[in-house]
């Protein structure tokens, strides 16, 4: 099934592909992130397409995997083509109830160093923009309207007018709502 979103994309030239790497249901992170590097791997090697390929990062919410940095990070390591055709999309309700704080200026730019550190700034595709219904290091993904949940509006001032992200992609995914909302 990626195979042939991957081949759709090609053919109607979009650049990235958002990706939800997977869940260890049944077995253990490890085993899991092992096989989503096996399994993407494999994809690669059947599609030479241009499309990048954006791990999203999870929230952690049952047996959800790559919920934290590091995880992604050894995924990433883990694909041989990863440079090219590998990426990240951060979604701020998730890093938020996975327990990544960016509510200040000062847990907001941490945040940021930790992403730096563990995966690499130039890893970073897109941004899927949303507030949490669900308090910090919850792991429950659930979406909110930008500002009237847990993060509140100075995290997504500081995201808006961060000059690293204001070529990123910006995806917002909050509830339905009304075009003044």
């Amino acid at each position: 099934a990626l195979t042939k979103e991957l081949e759709r994309c090609a053919l109607l030239d979009i650049p990235y592909l958002v990706l939800h790497p997977g869940s260890f249901k049944g077995s253990t992170e490890q085993k899991c992130l092992d096989q989503i590097a096996k399994s993407i791997n494999s994809v690669f090697e059947g599609h030479a397409g241009k499309t990048r390929l954006l791990l999203e990062t999870m929230a952690g919410q049952g047996t959800s995997a790559c919920y934290k940095f590091e995880q992604i990070s050894y995924v990433i390591g883990q694909v041989s083509s990863a440079n090219k055709r590998l990426g990240v999309c951060l979604d701020t309700c998730h890093v938020f109830a996975a327990g990544y704080d960016l509510r200040t200026s000062k847990t907001y730019h941490e945040m940021w160093q930790q992403f730096d550190k563990t995966i690499g700034i130039d890893k970073l595709y897109a941004i899927h923009v949303n507030d949490s219904k669900k308090e910090l290091g919850s792991r429950v993904d659930r979406h909110e309207k930008i500002g009237r949940g847990e993060i509140g509006l100075k995290a997504f001032e500081l995201l808006f007018n961060d000059p690293r992200f204001f070529g990123v992609p910006k995806i917002l995914e909050t509830p339905d709502g009304t075009l003044e909302d």
